[in-house]
């Protein structure tokens, strides 16, 4: 379900279909995750990402569709500045 949905959330424009299966993937994996916290796989799912794809539907409605969109530079920010302020506090 969550690979679904983010095959989904990629798509370059959305249509009310189109949201309605990408809202319908994210209810299943909210349905179905539990299975891991069961099995013992993971403690909780408190993870940024998965908060943060809750609001990927009312975002699309709102602001269009997410091209191009990922996460990667800031986390690459968060580690360059993490390190600065290592190197600075270790000295």
């Amino acid at each position: 379900a969550v690979l679904d949905f983010f095959y989904l959330s990629q798509y370059p424009s959305h249509m009310t279909t189109t949201l309605n299966c990408l809202q319908d993937a994210l209810d299943r994996f909210h349905h179905y995750k539990e299975a891991f916290v069961h099995s013992k796989i993971r403690d909780h799912f408190q993870i940024p990402k998965l908060h943060m794809i809750e609001h990927y539907v009312e975002s699309i409605m709102s602001w269009g569709t997410a091209n191009g969109f990922n996460t990667e530079l800031p986390e690459r920010l968060h580690i360059d500045f993490s390190k600065v302020g290592y190197r600075a506090s270790s000295q």
